[in-house]
C-alpha cells in the first residue's frame, strides 16, 4: 500500500469522529500584521531582530461559519558576542478565542516536533540558539527549546 493510499484509509476510518459540520465550515477572516526586522542576513543573521505581532478576526461579517480570532507574537533575536560566535533566541506566542474549530487551534512549531501535535487555546516556545562559523562558508549549529 502506498503512503497516499495509507493516508486515505486513515482519513476514511476519521471521517465518523467528526460531525458533518466539520467538513463543510467555511472560514474567511480579516486580519492585521505589525513586523519590524532589522536583521544584517534573513537567511543567516549575526545581529538585529525580527519581530512580529498578529490579530486575525473570523467573523460572520466576513461569510465565517464560526465566529473567533487568533493571536500571534513572535522574536527572532540575533547577536554576535565575538567574530565567529552568534547567538540567537525565539519566543512565539499563540492564542485563540472563541468558538474555534479543531484545525485553526495554535500548535507548536519546534525542530523535531511534528507540526500540529500539541494544540491548544494558547501555545508558546521559548527556543536558543549558537552558531559557530569556523570560515565564512562553514557553521556549526547548537539549539535548545523549551515548552513553557
Amino acid at each position: 500500500m502506498s503512503q497516499r493510499e495509507s493516508a486515505r484509509t486513515l482519513l476514511a476510518a476519521d471521517r465518523p469522529r467528526f460531525s458533518a459540520i466539520d467538513f463543510e465550515e467555511i472560514t474567511s477572516s480579516l486580519g492585521a500584521t505589525l513586523e519590524h526586522d532589522s536583521r544584517d542576513n534573513s537567511f543567516t543573521p549575526s545581529r538585529g531582530f525580527d519581530s512580529q505581532v498578529q490579530a486575525t478576526f473570523y467573523s460572520s461579517a466576513f461569510g465565517n461559519d464560526v465566529t473567533f480570532q487568533s493571536y500571534r507574537a513572535r522574536t527572532y533575536r540575533y547577536w554576535p558576542p565575538c567574530e565567529r560566535l552568534v547567538l540567537g533566541g525565539r519566543v512565539d506566542l499563540r492564542s485563540v478565542t472563541g468558538d474555534d474549530p479543531f484545525y485553526r487551534l495554535p500548535c507548536i512549531d519546534l525542530r523535531g516536533i511534528s507540526s500540529a501535535r500539541y494544540q491548544d487555546d494558547n501555545a508558546g516556545v521559548l527556543e536558543s540558539e549558537m552558531r559557530w562559523n569556523p570560515t565564512s562558508r562553514w557553521a556549526g549549529i547548537g539549539n535548545a527549546s523549551r515548552l513553557p
